[in-house]
């Protein structure tokens, strides 16, 4: 049995060659408006902006985030690099805080028992040899 050609299926779909004038004017005015959006300046509307991420975070479950309003790609990478900055100072600074804080509580709590012990079981030890000792002599 042979098998069915698809180019009949490809026959019927008429293959676009050209754009209606309709079509060309819909394309410049479309190009216009997001070239607009990219290149023309207006003022953004802070107060809506950040009510809107506020609700995106809330909506995802997430902790509202800080937001910051810089005026270009540059103030947004140097806003980055200066808040990268500042979260390594605090964790350097916490986490320095916390490791000595953490090994002086530790540091007193094992030294205090262990020199209890030790010092008890050591003294204990000595204190009856040299009493022995001392009474055997004697």
């Amino acid at each position: 049995m042979p098998a069915k050609s698809k180019s009949k299926s490809k026959s019927k779909i008429k293959k676009l060659t050209a754009l209606t004038p309709e079509q060309v004017a819909l394309m410049a005015i479309t190009r216009k408006k997001w070239l607009d959006r990219v290149f023309k300046y207006k003022p953004i509307d802070k107060v809506a902006a950040r009510e809107g991420v506020e609700w995106l975070y809330e909506f995802c479950g997430l902790r509202k985030p800080e937001v910051l309003f810089v005026s270009s790609p540059l103030g947004a990478k140097l806003a980055a690099n200066w808040l990268n900055q500042v979260g390594n100072q605090v964790g350097n600074q916490v986490g320095n805080q916390v490791r000595d804080q953490v090994w002086n509580q530790v540091w007193n709590q094992v030294g205090d028992q262990v020199w209890n012990q030790v010092g008890d079981q050591v003294w204990n030890q000595v204190g009856n040899q040299v009493r022995n000792q001392v009474g055997n002599q004697v």
